[in-house]
This record gives C-alpha cells, sequence and structure tokens, in this order.
C-alpha cells in the first residue's frame, strides 16, 4: 500500500510521473550496451541486500535492474553477483556500496574480485539526505524513468522523512516494510551525478 502522501519522501504522484510503460529492464543474463552505474546496499539478517542498475542515457536516467537477494544471502554472493554483471554488461562506470555494517574491507573485496571504479558510502544522516534529494531532484525534474513494477513502486513510496532540530532531514520506514530498493537506486542515482561522463573520441583532420 502507498505510505500517506503528507510524509513520503516520494509521493505518489511524482513516482507515477517517472513510470516509462514502455522501458523494458535488462536480465541479468543478457549482454546490453549501455552507459551504467550501480548501487549496491548491502543487507543479511534484518535487511535485505539490493543491487540497483541506472543507465544513463544523455539526460535521461533509466532504472534498467534491480535484484534483492533473500535474506541470510552471504555478502561474497552478492559481490559475485555485481561481479558477473560487470563482466556481462561491460560498460560500468560506477559501483557505489553501502558500507555502513560492512566496513570498508567490503570495498577492498570487491575491488580484489575484479570490480572496477568501486566507491563506498556511509549512510549517515547527511549522506543519506543527499543521495535522497539527488534522486527526487531527478525525478522532479523528469529525468528519472523506471519500469512499472509495483513493489519497487511501493518500496520507494514507503520512505518516510521529517525535520530534525539540527536542521537536516531524518529517513525512516515504517515496522514491517523495507526501504533497500530506495537506498540501491539513490547509491546508483548518485554515482551518475558523481561519476564523469565517458570520454567522447576525438575526431582528427587530415
Amino acid at each position: 500500500e502507498f505510505a500517506e502522501d503528507v510524509d513520503a519522501w516520494l509521493p505518489q504522484d511524482l513516482l507515477a510521473s517517472c513510470v516509462d510503460a514502455e522501458l523494458q529492464p535488462y536480465g541479468f543474463e543478457s549482454h546490453p550496451a549501455g552507459d551504467f552505474h550501480v548501487g549496491v546496499d548491502f543487507g543479511k539478517h534484518q535487511d535485505y541486500s539490493v543491487v540497483a542498475v541506472i543507465d544513463r542515457k544523455g539526460e535521461k536516467l533509466n532504472l534498467v535492474h534491480i535484484h534483492r537477494f533473500p535474506l541470510e544471502t552471504a555478502y561474497a554472493s552478492v559481490i559475485g553477483f555485481v561481479k558477473a554483471l560487470s563482466d556481462r554488461w561491460r560498460s560500468v562506470q560506477a559501483v557505489y556500496c553501502d558500507v555502513t555494517g560492512t566496513g570498508e574491507y567490503i570495498v577492498e573485496d570487491m575491488i580484489r574480485s575484479g570490480i572496477l571504479n568501486v566507491k563506498g558510502v556511509k549512510f549517515t544522516v547527511e549522506s543519506k539526505e543527499n543521495m535522497a534529494s539527488i534522486l527526487k531532484d531527478r525525478m522532479a525534474r523528469n529525468s528519472f524513468r523506471m519500469p512499472y513494477d509495483r513493489e519497487v513502486i511501493n518500496e520507494l513510496n514507503v520512505e518516510r522523512y521529517e525535520l530534525v532540530k539540527t536542521g537536516h532531514i531524518q529517513f525512516s520506514h515504517p515496522t514491517g516494510t523495507w526501504d533497500d530498493r530506495f537506498w540501491a537506486t539513490a547509491l546508483a542515482v548518485m554515482a551518475v551525478a558523481e561519476a564523469p561522463l565517458p570520454a567522447r573520441p576525438v575526431s582528427r583532420a587530415f
């Protein structure tokens, strides 16, 4: 069920405006061409591990893949999934991952496995506010698109917020719900915002 818009970070009408019925997600086994940016939210016991992939098409950011692993999935399996995906898709520009509960060693493990352009992000009040704001801004500017997926839409809508006395925004989700898809998507969008554009070939006149 949708959260009440009064405290939902991503209101229903904003999410609805981002749905593209013609956008088809890419399967794990596919070999698509694109400009991919990956967000990985690690979880194990109470939270899920989620991998989200954004394909940048000019000014448009397309959510083309999102995968949630079962609870208790080993981190090594998640890393292996990202490595296999990177090998198949080849043009992964950046991988942003949550290191809040795992520590920086998870980044080292990903790099040792052969994953390129990995950056660890520690979730704090400030970093979560920054990520969530980037995601919401891209949606409001009509530059974020996603396929119709009820589970994903519901999880993006469930995230709630409140302004605390420090002046920052604090995020939460109701008991019995999860927001791992929300944060994996926010990580992927932040990767787009911070990663440089792919180099363009230089034409030479002879």
